[in-house]
């Protein structure tokens, strides 16, 4: 089955983070002052705002539009229509 833009949004923001994270601690342990430690950081920082660029392009409800950035990684219904995130599907129950 065909991934929904929005879980292939929070898969692409979950790698982001990742990278951001392995960059900057990398930056971390690279000589203080160096050329590479400055590259390292202008990376770190160049992927942490690709996570938020993402984030508003992709990870939005496939029925209302709403952007979802809080709560992203554990989101399953939109907070605006109650609605599957994955599918856009009405979820029982739920009022």
């Amino acid at each position: 089955m065909k991934k929904s833009k929005f879980e292939s949004g929070r898969q692409a923001a979950k790698i982001l983070a990742l990278l951001s994270v392995g960059t900057c601690l990398a930056s971390l342990m690279a000589g203080e002052g160096t050329p590479l430690q400055l590259a390292l950081a202008v990376l770190t920082l160049v992927l942490f705002v690709s996570i938020f660029t993402v984030a508003a392009v992709r990870c939005r409800c496939p029925h209302c539009g709403k952007m979802v950035i809080f709560g992203l990684w554990n989101a399953t219904t939109c907070p605006r229509c109650k609605r599957s995130l994955t599918t856009g599907n009405k979820i029982k129950g739920k009022k």
